[in-house]
């Protein structure tokens, strides 16, 4: 497995749009494979053990699928994980992407070797910060009290603590 690391720009698409019913959960969706706030030493493993529930087959993740970056400003390389990057019998796991682009999950280090998992879900991408990241969504315009069709991007704050929502903006048409 390579672990690539990237420059805090990951294109993606938007929320509803995806098209999947794990995209349909919403904005922030709780992760399914941990009780919230438990940490791991392994993401890698639960992970890949989350998507090859999911299939029948031969399960394989792809170059990319796993990437270190740095989110929260804290020490130790945190983990962005792309499903789009897993097949099932050598084809794309399409259950996890959709429209709007494949399901992606952050998990934080702690800097001692184990991780928390603060998101998982569709599109966004991220704007590097002094201390702290931020990760915009392209939602849904009922997110910002707008037209669905309009859309609305929701900004949140990547932080020790997790996301925080900072602001959430209609997209201009």
């Amino acid at each position: 497995m390579k672990l690539r690391s990237t420059t805090l720009t990951i294109a993606l698409g938007a929320v509803l749009a995806a098209g999947t019913a794990h995209a349909a959960e919403g904005l922030r969706p709780t992760p399914v494979a941990l009780p919230q706030g438990m940490q791991v030493d392994t993401p890698t493993e639960v992970v890949k053990d989350r998507l090859a529930a999911s299939c029948a087959g031969s399960f394989a993740t792809g170059e990319f699928f796993e990437s270190s970056t740095q989110l929260d400003g804290m020490a130790g390389s945190d983990i962005v994980f792309d499903y789009g990057e897993a097949t099932c019998d050598g084809e794309p796991m399409m259950e996890w992407c959709g429209t709007g682009g494949c399901i992606r999950s952050i998990w934080l280090s702690d800097g001692r070797g184990d991780y928390r998992e603060i998101y998982e879900g569709p599109g966004w991408n991220v704007a590097a910060g002094a201390h702290e990241s931020e990760i915009v969504i392209d939602a849904h315009g009922a997110h910002c009290g707008v037209p669905g069709f309009q859309g609305c991007s929701v900004t949140y704050r990547v932080s020790a603590s997790g996301l925080d929502e900072v602001s959430a903006e209609p997209l201009t048409p």
